[in-house]
């Protein structure tokens, strides 16, 4: 059952000659540590998605986003990357902007010291670390590129990213998989090489459902493509602003396809 919290904003009835946009938001956004910390580090982003018809705001539980989204009980859903690649390839819904991050939008993999690895390839019956919403996934797509998904000896998920260097300095994991600059800093000088990194991979992104009028969909994008963002949201959520899916974009994402 989809839970619901109270809204951060609502309108009431809708305005005359509006309607109401609901709102879906991954409580997993930021890897923050409960619903009320996402729904209040993101309401900046959410306040640009009003229309006439005001705002009802659903904080959902990262396992049961994808329910949200088949059922397409939202009209736009903020949500990582890599749920918003399987919605539109799944489900239908249309991409409305991509983050903009100031960091932790490169995954890198770190070999434990002595371990010699070249590549994701090279991940096949080994123990791996990773912490993360958003690293999970991405470490997810390379295995399933390299047609080792299953092949893995042993895929240890931490909430603390800085336990993935002991795993990696005591044994218990080969490799870990970090989009944190400081903990990659900490592997390094833990002896954990980095032998592997993506290129720039949007966070965030805004998606609207199938069935929302193209008009509404082009008055959303316009509200929030360009709009730069605060150093306070900026430093809670490292994103600078949203921009339009273009073909700089193909390369990272297309690890999602």
């Amino acid at each position: 059952m989809l839970m619901s919290l109270p809204v951060l904003w609502s309108g009431g009835a809708a305005a005359q000659g509006g309607t109401r946009t609901v709102v879906g938001l991954s409580s997993g956004l930021g890897d923050t540590a409960s619903m009320l910390d996402a729904r209040e580090d993101f309401a900046p982003v959410v306040q640009l998605l009003g229309d006439k018809g005001g705002l009802e705001v659903l904080a959902i539980p990262p396992t049961q986003i994808a329910g949200t989204i088949a059922a397409g009980r939202c009209d736009v859903m903020l949500v990582l990357t890599s749920d918003a690649w399987r919605a539109q390839n799944e489900s239908g819904w249309r991409v409305i902007a991509l983050s903009d991050d100031t960091a932790g939008n490169v995954v890198s993999l770190h070999a434990r010291k002595g371990l010699a690895m070249k590549s994701p390839a090279d991940l096949k019956g080994r123990k791996i670390a990773v912490n993360g919403s958003f690293a999970r996934d991405v470490l997810g797509a390379l295995l399933r590129q390299n047609g080792i998904e299953k092949q893995v000896a042993e895929l240890r998920e931490t909430r603390d990213p800085q336990a993935l260097v002991y795993f990696v300095q005591n044994g218990f994991a080969d490799v870990a998989a970090t989009r944190e600059p400081a903990v990659a800093a900490a592997l390094e000088k833990a002896g954990a090489a980095a032998f592997f990194k993506t290129d720039k991979i949007p966070v965030y992104a805004l998606i609207a459902n199938p069935k929302l009028p193209q008009e509404r969909l082009e008055r959303l994008r316009k509200a929030v493509i360009g709009q730069r963002f605060g150093a306070d949201f900026q430093g809670r959520t490292r994103i600078r602003a949203f921009t339009a899916v273009s073909a700089d974009h193909a390369v990272a994402l297309g690890l999602f396809d």
